[in-house]
């Protein structure tokens, strides 16, 4: 099967797994998509919590000749104002704006389980093993390019879990 277009993918995608990092490039595609960002639903309403998780960091090389620059640059943008400037132009949501529940439109659904606190770091490290999620990320693909079915990505997902 050929590949298919933004616009055809628009119309086909209901939902699929994404961070809110990949928003910027999925509007780089296709401007006028509408996107949203939603927390994975728990078995109950009450068990659904946000995944979250911190999408870069910066790490300063040991045996640079620069450590001390590095560190005066790692403090600035460390500032709570500077902080926020890279989480926005990605459509992510900074710490200091976890913190107040201030979330860009695309994660409007985000704000009450920050508020509330009900988030989890990294969910798919709570999954039984590794392939769990490397079958959702591959079955994701599939279902997007039509060579997989929800059928076989729930059959391929119980087989791994366990």
């Amino acid at each position: 099967m050929p590949p298919r277009t933004a616009s055809a993918l628009s119309s086909v995608a209901v939902a699929c797994f994404m961070i809110s990092v990949r928003i910027p490039s999925v509007i780089g595609i296709k401007p006028d998509i509408q996107l949203g960002i939603y927390p994975f639903p728990g078995p109950t309403a009450a068990m659904t919590r946000a995944t979250v998780g911190l999408a870069d960091g910066i790490a300063i090389n040991a045996s640079s000749p620069h450590i001390a620059e590095a560190k005066k640059f790692l403090n600035f943008v460390a500032r709570e104002g500077q902080s926020r400037i890279w989480p926005n132009i990605l459509r992510g949501i900074s710490l200091a704006d976890a913190n107040t529940g201030k979330v860009p439109k695309e994660a409007i659904s985000f704000k009450p389980y920050l508020q509330a606190k009900k988030t989890v770091s990294l969910a798919n490290l709570l999954f039984p093993n590794g392939n769990v999620y490397i079958q959702m990320g591959t079955q994701a693909q599939g279902l997007l390019t039509g060579q997989t079915t929800v059928d076989d990505v729930l059959k391929g997902l119980d087989t791994n879990w366990g």
